[in-house]
């Protein structure tokens, strides 16, 4: 395993491990989880198309809940772009964060758990440790709470790498 310089950003690390092409996410039935959801159709179409490096702060804070929606290989090209506005917009971006903290922190299992399986281990061990950095970030705030659930969504995420390096 590659390990990661001490001085790089999580900025320089998403810019390093996130791909900037839109690939098969130009096609629209790779973006949004379902096309009969005429919620789901509305959020995720308002990031269809755009490579993630162009999404401003005010994208999520306009849908909050589209990392829902999207497809796994979508999660995985646009979640960059939300760590990225949370750094310069946190306040933008609060409730997009939120979502990404609460689908980790849950204990999940049946179909629930797939879901959220098939969503985070499609990332490589670099991506899960971008993210690991940007949520290690997040945490130390005057919110026990927030930490608490902060400290559960990296334990979960260090479930996933260890599972990932371990082929499982």
């Amino acid at each position: 395993m590659q390990r990661l310089p001490v001085s790089a950003t999580v900025t320089e690390l998403l810019t390093l491990h996130f791909p900037r092409y839109l690939g098969n996410l130009s096609s629209f039935t790779n973006v949004c989880s379902d096309l009969s959801d005429e919620e789901a159709v509305q959020t995720t179409a308002h990031f269809f198309g755009i490579c993630w490096e162009d999404i401003d702060p005010k994208r999520w804070e306009t849908k909050p809940s589209s990392t829902t929606f999207f497809t796994p290989e979508a999660m995985r090209y646009y979640l960059p772009a939300l760590i990225r506005c949370s750094l310069e917009d946190p306040a933008r971006t609060e409730m997009a964060i939120d979502g990404i903290i609460f689908e980790l922190e849950q204990a999940v299992v049946g179909a629930r758990g797939e879901w959220r399986d098939s969503r985070w281990m499609i990332l490589s061990v670099e991506q899960m440790e971008t993210v690991s950095m940007w949520l290690h970030s997040l945490n130390g705030s005057e919110d026990e709470d927030f930490d608490r659930r902060i400290s559960k969504a990296l334990q979960t995420l260090s479930d996933f790498r260890d599972r990932k390096q371990n082929g499982k």
